[in-house]
């Protein structure tokens, strides 16, 4: 992160701004870089604001604090997304392999043979990593457009120690025109606090360039969604280019809307409630299908992306941030003040 930020040509904060920041962090050590680097996203309307979480402290502080990461290590691994979100419409999932071992879609272990016959040259599929795929790393496409391609996809799997091999989900019309070669996916920040869930930012990821995958790591670009689910009339990619219209397809963001979107929103917050012993920030992908029902694609429990919210939406915890500042600082003061 810290090289990410010295390739930025970033302005310098004047003092007045870094005192803002000082007010709101109570003398914590911060790299003021962080707040220049966000407030450059301001197209919007928003104004200069010292609330922004900094990415380093996020993962190394704020989101250790909510989360039991020895606990989310299992929860995390796709292969069990059928077992916890059972009531939840998921892609199929055709064939996975779990620690080395071929299994069917419903946990029994089958032949190379039999796993052949359950797979067609001309449907979609898609391989996933099944723990740590985060960035979209080791996925593998297969589109039902190339035989020889399709070969090749299909020997690839038992090349994973753990992976889940799935029907590529189909989407709503409102997000494929976005662009229509890759799945389109709604990403959802929850957060319990104060005694609920809520969904505290919702953006779209979108591919770009012809690319089967909405990674922004893969050359993907993002978008913000307003409360309404209304999409805001501005994209970005990881770099900080910005993107008025789809580079690839020159539509216009705010002509679109995620299709159910209040009982999206609805189903993420509830869902969180099964993991409350696990983790109290979750990061969910969906789709969105041609019926305009929900299609769970994953759950993030831990190290959800952070960035990519608040340049589209702003500060990610917005008007709660100094009090999720006290509330972890003095968490972590407490424990420090014990070892020393």
């Amino acid at each position: 992160m810290n090289n990410d930020l010295k390739k930025l040509n970033l302005p310098t904060l004047t003092h007045e701004q870094k005192q803002q920041v000082q007010n709101v962090w109570k003398g914590i050590r911060v790299d003021y870089r962080w707040f220049a680097f966000f407030n450059l996203f301001n197209e919007e309307g928003r104004e200069w604001t010292p609330l922004y979480m900094p990415s380093n402290l996020y993962y190394s502080l704020v989101d250790m604090h909510y989360t039991d990461y020895k606990k989310c290590r299992t929860i995390e691994d796709k292969n069990l997304n059928s077992l916890f979100f059972y009531d939840v419409k998921q892609p199929k999932t055709i064939a996975r392999m779990t620690d080395g071992v071929l299994l069917d879609g419903d946990f029994r272990r089958m032949t190379q043979e039999e796993m052949r016959k359950r797979f067609s040259a001309d449907a979609s599929y898609i391989i996933k990593p099944s723990i740590e795929s985060g960035g979209g790393k080791s996925i593998q496409v297969y589109k039902g457009d190339d035989k020889d391609e399709f070969e090749s996809f299909i020997g690839e799997i038992t090349t994973y120690r753990n992976c889940v091999v799935q029907d590529f989900a189909s989407q709503h019309e409102q997000l494929a025109s976005l662009h229509p070669s890759s799945l389109n996916t709604i990403r959802i920040m929850t957060f319990f606090h104060n005694g609920k869930v809520k969904a505290i930012s919702t953006i779209i990821r979108m591919g770009a360039g012809g690319g089967k995958i909405d990674n922004a790591s893969a050359g993907g670009i993002f978008v913000g969604v307003d409360n309404s689910g209304k999409l805001k009339n501005i994209a970005y990619n990881d770099n900080g280019d910005v993107f008025k219209q789809h580079p690839t397809t020159g539509e216009h963001y705010e002509n679109h809307h995620v299709p159910g979107f209040d009982n999206l929103i609805n189903l993420a917050e509830n869902l969180h409630n099964r993991f409350l012993n696990f983790t109290k920030l979750i990061s969910w992908d969906f789709a969105i299908d041609a019926e305009g029902d929900p299609i769970l694609i994953e759950m993030n429990a831990t190290h959800g992306g952070i960035s990519f919210h608040q340049m589209c939406n702003g500060p990610l915890f917005g008007d709660l941030t100094q009090e999720i500042i006290a509330e972890v600082f003095n968490t972590r003061n407490k424990l420090l003040s014990k070892v020393l």
